[in-house]
């Protein structure tokens, strides 16, 4: 339900102006916070996106095969690098009506019967 009230006082007006300012501000900064402690993502929550365990993950990491942020000795996940990392790792489907065996490789599926 929404009230309607009608400030007279011109110095009232002014005070509540500014007060709604600073809490439009507020939450703005609030969200801005949320939205960047998202981005990063730990090593437990990477385990978890992936479905592997932790000694995977830093098997992923000692390779280089994906990519992180090191803060001191902690380890962190940009949340775009993980879905990128996922992007590049699908495996492509094969359309089995453009199948050819005569162009495959290999005497065993080159032989005249």
């Amino acid at each position: 339900m929404q009230e309607t009230m009608t400030i007279e006082n011109n110095d009232e007006r002014v005070a509540i102006k500014s007060l709604l300012s600073i809490l439009l501000d507020e939450i703005k900064n609030v969200k801005v916070a949320k939205e960047q402690d998202e981005r990063l993502l730990t090593v437990e929550e990477v385990c978890k996106i992936l479905n592997v365990k932790k000694s995977k993950l830093y098997d992923l990491i000692n390779k280089r095969e994906i990519e992180f942020v090191r803060f001191s000795r902690h380890i962190m996940f940009d949340k775009k690098d993980i879905d990128k990392f996922i992007e590049n790792n699908k495996v492509k489907t094969v359309n089995f009506n453009d199948f050819n065996v005569n162009n495959l490789r290999g005497s065993r599926y080159n032989k005249k019967r």
